[in-house]
């Protein structure tokens, strides 16, 4: 009996597919750090029952039309706008994404890159490596205090939500838009829920956590940095495009 085949689109341990072995033939790219050609993934979705792919590979309809056995089109990543989702449900391709798994590991990168941006810390760092520094000054560098300021949270989801837990460890007020309201983690997590033009105005950091949409595509564009406080920090940890 044949094993269904998959095809990993960047390298992994060898020793995370050794109990799948049995199962599965695995073909997988062999570089890390390197994304897998286009004509490649072309060639190997033409052979394949099951695809594993991250962000950065283009699931389109031209590499689904590809395909002559495809059963499953396994996204690493919690976004799947890499892939054509109507499409491959057309041809009864079932598409799977990973929600959750990093949404604590992301909340922590997001809220590093506030504190980093307030405190200047990339700005300090390069000043001292390209030998600027002569003497300590009360203001040099000095950059802003996180703690007790306003934090705005664009999309209170599982990252969002997390975000809010580690500001309320520095005091910060909370604000927050999304879709629809949430008031248990507004009980939770003492976090208000407030107009995007308000919370814009209102907040000295906004960190935007929202997914790729068509109503997110340029959300944050010239009208609303706009309506931010000039001293405002913006985190950005959604999809380039919003």
């Amino acid at each position: 009996m044949r094993k269904p085949t998959i095809f990993i689109t960047r390298k992994v341990p060898e020793k995370l597919l050794e109990s799948y072995k049995d199962v599965f033939d695995i073909r997988m790219w062999k570089k890390e750090e390197e994304p897998v050609p286009r004509e490649v993934l072309e060639k190997e979705v033409k052979q394949v029952d099951g695809l594993l792919c991250v962000l950065s590979d283009q699931v389109d309809q031209s590499v689904l039309n590809q395909s002559k056995q495809l059963k499953v089109v396994a996204n690493m990543a919690v976004g799947f706008d890499n892939i054509n989702i109507n499409y491959a449900k057309e041809m009864g391709v079932i598409v799977t994404n990973t929600p959750d798994v990093l949404s604590e590991s992301t909340a922590d990168l997001g809220f590093t890159l506030m504190m980093a941006t307030a405190r200047r810390l990339n700005e300090a760092a390069e000043y001292i490596k390209d030998g600027q520094w002569k003497n300590w000054a009360p203001f040099l560098l000095a950059g802003t205090d996180v703690h007790n300021k306003t934090l705005g949270i664009v999309g209170m989801g599982r990252i969002g939500e997390a975000i809010a837990r580690r500001a309320k460890g520095f005091g910060m007020t909370v604000l927050y838009h999304n879709r629809k309201r949430k008031r248990e983690a507004e009980r939770e997590l003492q976090a208000s829920y407030v107009q995007m033009d308000e919370l814009l105005s209102q907040s000295d950091f906004v960190i935007s956590v929202v997914p790729f949409t068509k109503e997110t595509n340029n959300l944050f564009n010239k009208e609303a940095f706009e309506k931010m406080k000039e001293s405002a920090v913006f985190v950005n940890i959604s999809r380039g495009a919003v």
